[in-house]
């Protein structure tokens, strides 16, 4: 195994079935975000970067009881890992 120093560092996504992809982009077309509104900031480019990233639909689903309450709904924000609320 290489050094830590020597590794790079990587985004994880996950993927899904059965999203409807019009319905998707609409609901980012309504409710846009940057890197910027999550993300560690480098600088001002970043609030230029669209970025995929969602939470409220989890957590919507989760105060339906659609998501157990149990459950912990986490991000990783390139500085800290950090519940999503």
């Amino acid at each position: 195994m290489d050094p830590k120093s020597e590794l790079e560092g990587i985004t994880v996504n996950f993927g899904c079935s059965g999203v409807d992809i019009d319905k998707f982009l609409e609901y980012k077309s309504n409710n846009p975000s940057t890197i910027a509104d999550w993300g560690m900031v480098s600088g001002k480019k970043e609030e230029k970067e669209i970025s995929s990233f969602l939470v409220e639909p989890f957590n919507k689903a989760k105060e339906a009881g659609e998501i157990p309450r149990s459950v912990r709904l986490e991000s990783y924000d390139c500085s800290s890992l950090s519940l999503i609320r």
